[in-house]
């Protein structure tokens, strides 16, 4: 994508007139003897989103034109997933005073299509010149309008690069009517808060179920009439919230469980002074079952925020419904004399299944099941909150998971079984990701889960306690820990030549909306750690470092190659990649992925062994190699060190030695900015020298100093003095 501010296609041809087509629609110049006439006489933003013939950057398109000053927000374009990060931007938009008016797609299904379906943007199906619903419209109770979108006449750039005209059909062309509508009405009424306006456009737009029997409900409140929009002051009822309480004979944990009762609450915005209104609810779930089907409001003031009445409206989980259950409802909001005065869809967490762990910069979804982030595939739902970097306003992590390998099998949660229709692990029975009281850090999450579910020829007997760490103090904002103690529930034993740990992660630093590939990954030989980061400089890094031992395997995976053309991500190719060790980078942006496995001691049958890894972010490689230092001395002793240190001009900079942690018998390098003469010693924790080294490299970069004599493990000191001034820190020793 060119960053440039210049909204022109390139090249400039026919092929790309999309956007140009789209315009002219909903403001094309009218009375001027010439081509067409669009809807609203509007100036127009050209935003320019796309790359190739992809749109890359659509949601911070979305957002940029909200900053910039447009009010309405034209997205003829949509996909078939959602994100936490997504919803985000259109609540954040609207929320300033912008619509957001969205196509419904064109696969010709009952298929939710994303922007459009996400609750808050005005989604407009497309219809014939008739008022039945076109052939290729998407449809379902989330569309909110519809308009004309078959054979469209509007502004294109001709095959010689010639404005010219032509007619094309898409409910890429209905959203834009519906646009220049929006833009008519607020040209009269330019207060008009977002929900207002959408309300309005939508109430005063035909019923047009009558022509469409078998798309009852699926089409909007009806297809969009201008001139109603511009000369009547009717509104509706815009949907607020759902939310649900345990009903008798529950557990009171505020969980909806397989078998218990649950209570239902609508809230809305009434913009008119009514008597009241009738919701008529629709469970869209199988594992839902509703007791009745209405609810009720009493009398709404205009503008106020109303919570239906309390009623014997109840739904219930059916028996043997899986965890992490959700209830996909549909809503139809009428007056008490019959109008139709909005719909709405929307889905509540009965059963959350993942728990978040943050500090003040990001916030990480852990699943029930040792997934990171977390997207349910499985079920096609999107849960948790990815790697949310709060600071920024962007997520970072599409999924992850935690595994374990031994012996060829691989246990994980990172696409499951191949065909993306399970995850291996399964959360242990009544456990849950949840908060825990604890001394060591200000906030720990912890959960548990097994490979019981899976065939038993697939299984590998093993259980993990997974904790997830953070701490509030001052210098502690980057840094997540991530602890898993694994047990080996078999009656095999492991021996050490076999057996991996550690996590794999699809990372999305950046263009979430598009997932193209902005993104570059490495190894930093310093720290050991993984690291990526996005071609956007605004974004941080974010980078994943073990805090015992080191990495065997740092690999980095072509997502459109290895998910795409590949073939299937088996157990066997990822068992390959394991004995991979360091490598696999590219200095060109792509779509990419991480394994970062440790090659794990023998487990006996019964016994277990601990490991630990720091998520760590930060603006560039150098603070992400502060942050892996804070995370191992936040992991290793639950606080920073306090004690003041002077910034004398004689002080070393960017001079370290490593690896750190340091495994016995591993050989110590000095990494260093500066030539020059080196005197290095190194101490344990009774001040007591343990060996010293003399170097005098001739250029910077990496230098062997050598291996310690035996030493016990723990904590050491060392003290660098070079050229021009002295340095210390700590190593972590370990066997």
């Amino acid at each position: 994508i060119q960053v440039d501010g210049d909204p022109t296609p390139d090249p400039v041809n026919f092929d790309n007139s999309h956007g140009t087509h789209v315009a002219g629609i909903a403001a094309a110049t009218r009375n001027n003897g010439r081509g067409v006439a669009g809807v609203a006489g509007a100036r127009v933003m050209g935003v320019r989103c796309g790359v190739g013939s992809s749109i890359a950057y659509g949601y911070e398109g979305v957002y940029y034109a909200c900053r910039a000053g447009a009010r309405i927000i034209n997205c003829s374009w949509g996909g078939g997933t959602e994100s936490a990060y997504e919803r985000e931007i259109v609540r954040y938009v609207t929320e300033q005073g912008c619509v957001v008016v969205a196509a419904a797609g064109n696969q010709g299904q009952r298929l939710e299509h994303y922007p459009s379906a996400i609750e808050g943007t005005l989604s407009v199906a497309a219809t014939r010149s008739d008022d039945g619903a076109a052939q290729f419209t998407n449809y379902g109770p989330w569309v909110k309008i519809s308009a004309p979108g078959v054979f469209i006449v509007s502004t294109i750039i001709d095959q010689n690069g010639n404005a010219s005209y032509s007619g094309w059909q898409g409910t890429s062309m209905a959203a834009p009517v519906v646009a220049g509508v929006c833009a008519l009405v607020l040209s009269r009424n330019p207060t008009l808060s977002s929900y207002e306006l959408i309300s309005h456009i939508c109430a005063t737009s035909d019923n047009i179920e009558d022509v469409n029997i078998g798309r009852r409900g699926e089409l909007g409140l009806g297809r969009v009439n201008a001139y109603r929009a511009v000369h009547e002051t009717r509104s509706g009822l815009e949907f607020v919230n759902a939310s649900y309480s345990e009903a008798e004979f529950s557990d009171g944990d505020g969980r909806i469980e397989s078998g218990e009762l649950g209570s239902l609450t609508i809230s809305a915005r009434s913009f008119d002074d009514n008597a009241g209104a009738i919701v008529y609810v629709r469970s869209r779930s199988d594992s839902v079952m509703l007791s009745d089907s209405v609810l009720m409001f009493g009398a709404m003031s205009q503008g106020g925020i109303h919570e239906t009445l309390p009623s014997s409206l109840r739904f219930t989980l059916v028996e043997g419904a899986r965890r992490g259950a959700v209830l996909p409802l549909a809503l139809d909001m009428f007056s008490l004399e019959g109008r139709l005065l909005g719909r709405a869809t929307t889905t509540l967490l009965l059963d959350s299944s993942f728990a978040v762990i943050e500090n003040a910069t990001m916030k990480l979804g852990i699943g029930d099941q040792g997934a990171l982030g977390y997207f349910d595939y499985a079920r096609n739902i999107p849960q948790g909150p990815g790697l949310a970097l709060t600071d920024v306003a962007n997520n970072a992590l599409y999924h992850g998971s935690f595994f374990v390998a031994h012996d060829g099998k691989v246990i994980d949660n990172f696409f499951g079984d191949s065909s993306e229709s399970r995850f291996d692990w399964t959360a242990l029975d009544g456990v849950y990701a949840e908060e825990v009281e604890t001394q060591r850090a200000s906030h720990e999450i912890r959960t548990r889960f097994d490979d019981r579910m899976l065939p038993e020829s697939e299984r590998l007997g093993v259980e993990v306690e997974l904790r997830a760490l953070s701490w509030n103090e001052p210098g502690a904002e980057r840094v997540l820990v991530l602890e898993a103690r694994i047990f080996n529930r078999s009656e095999t034993n492991w021996p050490n030549e076999l057996n991996f740990a550690g996590f794999m992660c699809d990372w999305d630093v950046g263009a979430s909306s598009s997932n193209l590939g902005s993104y570059v990954g490495g190894f930093d030989w310093v720290n050991g750690m993984l690291t990526v980061h996005s071609t956007e400089s605004r974004l941080p890094w974010i980078g994943m470092v073990p805090l015992m031992g080191e990495l065997y395997t740092a690999y980095e995976i072509a997502n459109r190659e290895e998910f795409g053309s590949a073939g299937p991500f088996t157990d066997a190719r990822k068992w390959q990649i394991f004995h991979y060790g360091i490598g696999g980078f590219s200095e060109t942006p792509r779509d990419l992925s991480h394994v970062a496995a440790q090659w794990i001691d023998s487990l006996p049958a019964g016994d277990s062994l601990l490991t630990a890894w720091a998520v760590v972010s930060g603006a560039d490689l150098t603070e992400l190699r502060s942050a892996a230092n804070s995370a191992r001395e936040l992991y290793l002793t639950g606080s920073l060190d306090r004690e003041p240190r002077r910034e004398e001009v004689g002080q070393l900079r960017d001079v370290t030695i490593g690896p750190n942690p340091l495994h016995s018998g591993s050989t110590l390098k000095l990494q260093t900015t500066y030539a020059g003469l080196f005197k290095i010693k190194i101490y344990n924790i009774l001040g007591q020298v343990v060996r010293d080294f003399q170097i005098f490299p001739e250029r910077p970069g990496g230098h062997v100093l050598g291996t310690l004599p035996p030493t016990s493990t723990g904590i050491l000191l060392y003290s660098i003095q070079g050229p021009g001034g002295t340095t210390s820190g700590k190593l972590l020793h370990i066997k």
